[in-house]
C-alpha cells in the first residue's frame, strides 16, 4: 500500500528518469490526495483513503477504456498503461480460492457450523463467482 510520502518519492524518481506517463499519473494522484486533505482539513490521510483514491483513479481508466473502443489503439494502450501504474500502488488482492480458504479458516476458529451455501446473499457478492459457480453445479 502506498503512502503519500512514497508517492512523492516515486513522482520525483519518475521526473528524474523522464518517465512522462508515470509523472502524469502520479501528479494527478498527488493532486487528488491534496484536494482530499483540504476537503477533510487533515494534515495526513489514512492509507485507506489513499487506497480509495487509487481505486477511484483506476475506475476512471476502466471507464475510459470502455468508451475508447472506437478510438485508436494508442489511446487504449495509454489508458491500460496508466491503469497498470496505479494498480502497482494497491495491496495485492486475494484470489477467490484464497479468500474462501481464509473465510473457512476463520469460520472454523469461531466455531461457525453453517456452510458457505447457507450464508446470506451479501456473502455471495463478497465471494464473487466462486460460490455462484458452485451453486450452478
Amino acid at each position: 500500500m502506498a503512502s503519500e510520502a512514497q508517492l512523492q518519492q516515486d513522482l520525483q524518481a519518475a521526473m528524474r528518469a523522464r518517465e512522462m506517463q508515470k509523472v502524469y499519473v502520479l501528479r494527478g494522484l498527488v493532486a487528488a490526495i491534496k484536494n482530499l486533505k483540504v476537503e477533510k482539513l487533515a494534515h495526513e490521510l489514512p492509507d485507506a483513503d489513499i487506497s480509495s483514491l487509487v481505486r477511484k483513479e483506476i475506475n476512471k481508466r476502466v471507464e475510459a477504456l470502455a468508451t475508447l473502443r472506437s478510438r485508436t489503439s494508442r489511446d487504449r494502450e495509454q489508458n491500460r498503461a496508466e491503469k497498470a501504474i496505479l494498480e502497482s500502488y494497491l495491496p495485492a488482492q486475494l484470489g477467490s480460492a484464497e479468500l474462501e480458504a481464509t473465510i473457512k479458516s476463520l469460520a472454523g476458529e469461531l466455531g461457525t457450523t453453517r456452510s458457505v451455501r447457507s450464508w446470506p446473499s451479501f456473502a455471495n457478492v463478497t465471494l464473487g463467482s466462486s460460490t455462484a459457480s458452485s451453486r450452478a453445479s
